[in-house]
Order: C-alpha cells, then structure tokens, then sequence
C-alpha cells in the first residue's frame, strides 16, 4: 500500500511540474487534496451558474472518484460531462451536506478528500487526460461528434463544448437595448420576461453557449445573420443528435431572439390598444399590458388557442393526456366543470388528475407570466440614458406550479408546429422527472417516465419555422 502511494506521489509531481525548491508542495499524502482543492479555490463558487468547465469537470471526476457519483453518461460513462446538474448537486450534497461549492464550504469538502486520500491519488492525473480528450471531442462522444460533423452546414465552424452561460436579468436588458435600439420598451420587456420566466435561474438567464433563441446549424443557414455565429456545439438526446450554434458573447446570441416574437406578431398583439410610439413619453398601463402578454404566450406561445377554446380553458381546466373524451376537445381543453362531470367521466379525470390543469393553476400560471412582464419592465424603466442602473431590481419568486413551460435552451426539429405538443415543467432543471408519469411523443405514443428518469428532449422541445424550412429555435 505504501509502495503503490510513493509511485502514486511519484507520478503526480511529474504531472504538476514539482520542484524540489517549492515549499508548496510537500512529500505527504495530503500533497493530493491540496492540489485539487487548489486547482478548484479560484472558479468559487461552483454551482448550476457556473461555465468553468475545467472546474466543473474536475468536481465531478473527485466525486466519481469519492463514489459519490456513479452515472453513465459523459464521453467516458463515468458521469462526468461537465454540466452542473442534479446528479452533480446530489453528489456534492452527499459529500459536504451542499449543493454548491464555495469559500465557506472547501475546507469541509478538503477534509473529507484528506480522510480518502487513497482514492482520490490520481484524480487530478486523470482529469488532466480527460479534460484534452473532452474538448478535443467538443464534450461528446466520438460516434456524436462525428455525426455533428456530417450534419452541420457550417462546415466552416470549429465544434467547442457544449458550456452553460448565464448572464444577469439586466444584463440581458442592457444587450437588448444595443441590440434592438429601435424597439420600445414594451416590446423588450416581452422578450426579457419569456427568458426570465423559461431559463431563470433566481436574477441571471442561462442557456448553453449564449444560444437563448435555441439557433441550430444543421437545418440550413441563417442569411445575413451568419456572421453573428461564431462557433457550434453537438448535443445529443435519446433520438438525435443536433448541431448548434454557439456565440462568444451575448450580443450576438441575443440577435436572433426576436424573429420568433415577429412571427407571432407578438408586439403587433401586444400594442393593439396602445400607442407605441407614445411609449416612454406619455403613462401606459403595465398591468393590462401584462395581462394581454400573458394571454399571448398562453394562447400563441404555450399552446395554440382560438377565442373560445381559450375561454373554456380558463373556465373548466385543461389535460393534454385526456384528449376527446366526453367532456374534453381534441387539446384536452373541458366542457364542463369537474363538478359536473358524470360518475364514469370522473374516474377519467381522476386517473390522470396529476397532469390537470385546474382553472385555478392556470390563472396562478397567467399572474407569473404578468408579474414577470412587469419585472422585465422595471428593469428597462431602471436603465438611464448612461445605461447605469437607479432602480432595484425587483426579488423573483419562485413558482412552483406545475405549468406549461417550453424550455426555450433546447430544441428539436420535429416537423410540426410546436402548437400540437403541450409542455408541462414537471421536470427539474435538468430535465428529470419529478414523478412517475405518462407522456406523450412526437407520435402522439405514450412514454412511461419513472420519477428521476431524465425526460427525452423530443417531448420538451417545440418548432418553429424560418424561411418556410423546419428550422427550429425554442424561441
């Protein structure tokens, strides 16, 4: 054992350049957690916000080493894939009762590396390894990167690794504003409240390598929006794998958000009783402003909605998973109350009650899209002519109904508009089921998901199309 330990340490001074004359480094079994603990002490803190891979990746490969995480996804099926998700939270809150890794917490995270030092003697020799292989590979597999490859129409464009990005909610507006400078307020402040309310994560937006309009490369270009693209990742979920585009800074990613609002005429619905060009001159009303964007992204965003459907949705409730029955429409959309519902009908519905939407949940679902609206607002209102910052911004909370919530990082050309498929955030922020449940594909065939079992990114994403191809983008 002590043998094997010399070579171990032996091994390690020759990966870490040890020099005799560096005190730093001492010839003692604690040499192993100092170096990790050293190498992670400046991405602090570490947690579902963060993008040094590096770190991350050497996290996770301490925890798999610790036996704390034992998973078979990432380019060796060891878990680690440089995503700071819920199995890496579970792992690390297994090993220091935290779910992020920060100042107040490393040396607690240290000690327990000191009390296993026999395992960890090379993990930081291992990473060093896994991490050229990993961005060699663009963070995918060999057979995946290959694919990415094939499929891609930018050839041009290097593959980088797949890397989460979050940016601060005024941040965003900040973008916005030099981005579209001609837009109003109104109009800005819809696009901020979507991305707050469908990739927030407390006050910063996230998505993967700046891609918040979910831009793909392997569906045909993007004209003379091209150039705004400067790199492209592969993500691969149970049924595909996708190339995407990746931006180096938040500018450009944030310049294709807005053909999806266009396409929806959102902004036209949206000012139909206000005068746009009055905007910012003269008092408009938020909060039926608020109430009408709501009403857009639930009946032309969230699912798609005539008049009256959208009246009996709000009135009798909602269940995708209980299509023409007696009591529902093709959507799921009620008839009647389920007070009124007959002895039999109530057996349907109460089969399949965790997935309803009551009258009341969907209202509750409504008010968030409002209140978010009218945040996005005040940050805008917050931004002077110097861009700095005289208003607070306004503490999120948290909803935590279940809700028709598309999550717009991730998407799938499916061939069909993103209407036909409802969304339910019945899934994590990593998308793993909070419950056992059945869903539906692409197909409209029903899934069996157990509770923790990742959800397949086909019954997550939605469509939309560009220059009449199927051309997708979660916004």
């Amino acid at each position: 054992m002590k043998k094997q330990l010399k070579e171990d340490i032996k091994r390690f001074k020759e990966i870490i350049n040890y020099d005799i004359k560096n005190e730093l480094i001492v010839e003692s079994e604690s040499a192993f957690s100092d170096a990790i603990v050293n190498e992670l002490t400046p991405s602090l803190p570490l947690n579902d916000s963060s993008s040094d891979l590096n770190a991350i990746t050497l996290l996770q490969r301490t925890l798999v080493d610790l036996g704390k995480l034992n998973k078979s996804y990432g380019i060796d099926g060891d878990g680690v894939d440089g995503d700071f998700g819920t199995d890496t939270k579970n792992a690390l809150y297994s090993t220091i009762k935290s779910k992020e890794l920060n100042n107040t917490n490393i040396d607690d995270f240290e000690g327990v590396l000191d009390d296993n030092i026999d395992k960890i003697t090379t993990t930081l020799i291992d990473h060093k390894d896994f991490f050229k292989r990993f961005e060699a590979q663009a963070g995918v597999s060999l057979s995946a990167f290959q694919k990415c490859k094939s499929i891609t129409d930018y050839e041009e464009l290097d593959f980088v690794v797949k890397n989460n990005m979050c940016h601060s909610n005024v941040n965003i507006a900040e973008t916005l504003n030099e981005v579209f400078p001609d837009e109003s307020p109104i109009n800005k402040s819809a696009i901020l409240s979507i991305m707050m309310k469908e990739q927030g994560k407390g006050k910063k937006v996230c998505a993967p390598n700046n891609n918040y309009a979910g831009i793909q490369t392997d569906a045909g270009r993007w004209g003379s929006l091209d150039e705004k693209i400067d790199a492209q990742f592969c993500a691969k979920d149970a049924e595909k794998i996708r190339s995407f585009a990746s931006f180096d800074n938040l500018s450009n990613g944030l310049s294709f958000i807005k053909k999806s609002f266009d396409r929806k005429n959102w902004f036209i619905k949206l000012m139909t009783d206000s005068n746009d060009e009055n905007v910012g001159v003269e008092e408009v009303d938020i909060e039926k402003i608020s109430k009408k964007h709501a009403d857009i992204w639930q009946t032309k965003w969230n699912l798609s909605l005539n008049d009256d459907e959208y009246k009996r949705f709000k009135k009798y409730g909602f269940n995708p998973f209980l299509r023409n029955k007696s009591f529902t429409d093709s959507k799921g959309i009620y008839e009647k109350s389920v007070s009124s519902l007959s002895a039999e009908e109530k057996k349907e519905h109460n089969k399949k009650e965790g997935t309803y939407r009551s009258p009341q949940k969907i209202q509750r679902s409504l008010d968030s899209v409002s209140k978010y609206f009218k945040m996005a607002y005040d940050i805008f209102e917050g931004l002077n002519d110097s861009g700095e910052i005289f208003v607070v911004e306004p503490e999120i909370e948290v909803d935590n109904e279940i809700a028709i919530e598309p999550n717009i990082a991730d998407v799938e050309n499916q061939g069909m508009e993103f209407n036909t498929l409802p969304y339910y955030k019945w899934w994590d922020d990593d998308y793993e089921s909070v419950t056992d449940t059945t869903v539906m594909d692409r197909n409209n065939n029903p899934i069996e998901i157990g509770k923790g079992d990742a959800v397949p990114m086909n019954v997550r994403w939605k469509t939309i199309n560009h220059d009449n191809k199927n051309i997708t983008g979660g916004f």
